[in-house]
């Protein structure tokens, strides 16, 4: 018999509940820190599974697609996701929105450090400050521990509590149109192509 359609709307606990029964969430925490953002069909297997993102793996991620399409619930979906494991897996999130505001929306949960808007560039600069000094502090410190990745140096007693950092863009293009040509010696495009590149083994990442 055909499973029941994907359902409309999802509440990630009970998503949650579902993934720690699977047998690809397993492996998922298996790999490191996988986050629950969705359900999707595996019509092979008569099954429906959860969607996960492990930023061990992937360092960063990008929702591509035309507007209208789910990217910004897509990145609300990921940042309540992190928000709702912060007990087991604490996280630092901040937001750049350069689309039309919805991750204000995002902005009360205690995870979050900072919500900017292009409006505010002096905001983005010290978000983007913010983390590169994360990377700049964490990389002797991980290094001393020969902690390859944050779940490497989570392993460690006492840093269980390191959190891992996300940096959510909504609005990508339009915030590399704003930034990329900015005649200065550190413009933020160049700050967060450092962190992009740099970021993953110390456990910040960009979304």
């Amino acid at each position: 018999p055909w499973l029941d359609e994907l359902p409309h709307l999802l509440d990630l606990r009970r998503l949650k509940e579902l993934e720690a029964r699977s047998a690809t969430a397993v492996e998922a925490r298996g790999a490191g820190d996988a986050v629950t953002i969705g359900l999707r069909d595996d019509p092979a297997a008569q099954a429906q599974r959860p969607v996960t993102i492990d930023f061990e793996e992937t360092g960063n991620i990008s929702f591509v697609g035309a507007g209208g399409t789910g990217k910004t619930s897509a990145l609300i979906t990921l940042a309540a996701s992190l928000s709702l494991d912060t007990g087991r897996k604490p996280a630092e999130l901040y937001v750049v929105d350069a689309a039309g505001g919805a991750l204000d929306a995002i902005a009360s949960l205690p995870t979050v450090g900072a919500v900017a808007s292009l409006s505010d560039m002096e905001l983005v600069g010290r978000i983007l400050r913010r983390l590169l000094d994360v990377i700049a502090e964490r990389g002797p410190r991980f290094a001393t521990a020969r902690a390859s990745s944050l779940v490497a140096y989570r392993a460690i007693p006492g840093n269980e509590q390191e959190p891992r950092v996300v940096l959510l863009i909504d609005g990508f293009g339009a915030f590399r149109q704003a930034t990329e040509a900015l005649g200065m010696l550190a413009s933020p495009f160049q700050m967060l192509s450092e962190i992009m590149m740099t970021g993953r083994s110390v456990g910040v990442h960009v979304a």
